[in-house]
């Protein structure tokens, strides 16, 4: 019944909103454009609020172009099933569709996601991307991507049967258990799935996931300079760093402590802003 509800396609007029197309205002998709190797500070003749505005000038839009651009055309069934018919939610996704595959099949069906939301953010959450928006669903995406790193993180694979499950002592994701037969309780020989999944394909994504998941934080970190909100702003870089953590030993790990560097350049200025007032 839950599952039932949460499935609603695309197509149905009297869906729940949170499943229906939602329209929004005209307004272009996504301009993805990025600075890299971006330095700056604050030299004895600036004023902090010049240098922030500098510092500003270079921060990182939520932008997905390092991500290599893939024929979201040839898909595997977990696109023509699901991302195709229904609006995806993460929850479905964890619950419902990785419960019941191997670990490569989870990778794969990963790569979707990341696909979709990197090159067509609107079919996420829309059928016409004249009508969307990406601006109300900041926060939406990052909560999605959190849900998806949330069971990358804490499950496990049994190698003998290529079960892939959550532990029952995990309170926070025991709503596992209630939908899945294939989340079981499994204490010997396992092994946690990102440690399981060793081959240079599985890390290659693995890591895409979390460049997206890092290029929608951005954008939340710069709202906070943005408004001089330093609890955001803190919130925010405390999330880009553990990000940038993960992608420690890839092709991005360079690239992305420059952003995360910026980032700390531009929180320390607001913080010098801030004592001066």
């Amino acid at each position: 019944m839950i599952m039932h509800f949460l499935l609603k396609s695309r197509n149905t007029p009297n869906a729940h909103p949170e499943c229906r197309r939602i329209p929004r205002y005209v307004q272009p998709s996504l301009k993805l454009r990025r600075t890299l190797g971006m330095s700056a500070g604050v030299s004895k003749g600036q004023s902090l609020s010049f240098a922030l505005s500098c510092l500003l000038s270079l921060t990182i839009s939520c932008s997905h172009a390092s991500l290599p651009t893939k024929n979201l055309e040839a898909q595997n069934d977990f696109y023509t099933k699901y991302i195709a018919v229904y609006y995806p939610k993460a929850y479905v996704i964890r619950e419902r569709y990785f419960a019941n595959m191997t670990p490569d099949e989870i990778v794969k069906s990963l790569k979707v996601v990341i696909d979709v939301i990197a090159e067509r953010t609107w079919f996420y959450v829309s059928n016409n991307p004249h009508t969307f928006t990406c601006g109300p669903y900041w926060e939406f995406f990052i909560d999605q991507l959190n849900i998806l790193h949330e069971f990358l993180y804490k499950a496990k694979v049994d190698p003998a049967t290529q079960k892939v499950f959550i532990p029952y002592e995990d309170d926070s994701l025991y709503y596992s258990q209630l939908l899945s037969d294939s989340f079981e309780m499994m204490d010997d020989g396992t092994v946690p799935f990102l440690e399981y999944i060793d081959k240079p394909w599985h890390k290659a994504i693995i890591y895409e996931f979390y460049v997206l998941f890092f290029d929608f934080l951005i954008k939340m970190f710069n709202e906070g300079i943005l408004s001089s909100d330093r609890l955001k702003t803190i919130t925010y870089l405390s999330e880009l760093e553990y990000i940038t953590e993960l992608l420690e030993g890839s092709d991005y790990e360079a690239t992305y402590k420059e952003h995360l560097a910026t980032c700390h350049q531009l929180a320390d200025v607001l913080k010098q802003r801030e004592e001066i007032n």
